[in-house]
């Protein structure tokens, strides 16, 4: 099996979906019906709002969703890894290895906020390695910071990654503020913007921040 994902073959993106649908074949066998916490963020709620009658007429939606996620994940950590050639040649091996890897964790069966977090974090990172030596670091600078505010709405501990990208930044660029700033206006954009939303469909009333509620009078 291992020799199989050795080779840099395109082939192996069908062979990691077929490998990856036989290990996680008991949680998609037997789903589990997602359930939110205190940690969630809105856009996580709504997520599960929006697909639960879905999910309640097949359930294996929310195993389908969170196997997909975690199948991207692999790809996209297995694109990391030869891409800054990490590995003496190419190879689909991290992938494989992470599938492998989270089969085993039972929290990585189910849809869940920190799962989609996790996502977005391996797309970050993926960013973060193309900084170096960019000449238009700006853009990604941004997409960076939007993808971070993007899935702190998902869930909200994911306010501490802002440290990863600031030791990113500081890493992989000289210091700019302009690109510091683009950042920061990236990381603000998607709450800007839900906040937006939020106040031209009056909802402000009954608005929830995480252990503050505003009611009305």
């Amino acid at each position: 099996m291992t020799g199989t994902f050795k080779a840099n073959n395109p082939i192996n993106h069908f062979l990691l979906l077929m490998y990856g649908l036989v290990l996680h074949i008991p949680f998609l066998w037997h789903p589990v019906e997602p359930t939110t916490a205190a940690t969630d963020g809105y856009f996580y709620r709504y997520l599960i709002h929006w697909i639960e009658p879905a999910g309640t007429a097949f359930p294996w939606l929310f195993s389908i969703i969170a196997f997909v996620l975690i199948y991207l994940q692999a790809i996209g950590i297995n694109n990391l890894v030869n891409r800054q050639k990490m590995l003496p040649k190419p190879n689909y091996l991290p992938a494989m290895s992470y599938l492998l890897i989270t089969a085993t964790l039972p929290e990585w069966r189910v849809l869940s906020a920190p799962l989609i977090m996790a996502t977005f974090l391996v797309w970050i990172l993926s960013q973060l390695s193309r900084l170096y030596n960019h000449p238009n670091g700006r853009s990604i600078v941004f997409n960076i910071g939007m993808a971070l505010g993007t899935a702190t709405l998902f869930y909200f501990p994911g306010l501490a990654f802002i440290l990863l990208v600031v030791v990113g930044l500081s890493i992989t660029r000289p210091f700019k503020l302009t690109e510091w700033i683009t950042a920061f206006l990236g990381m603000l954009a998607p709450a800007y913007f839900y906040a937006a939303w939020i106040f031209l469909t009056d909802q402000w009333q009954d608005f929830e921040l995480p252990s503050v509620r505003f009611v009305s009078s």
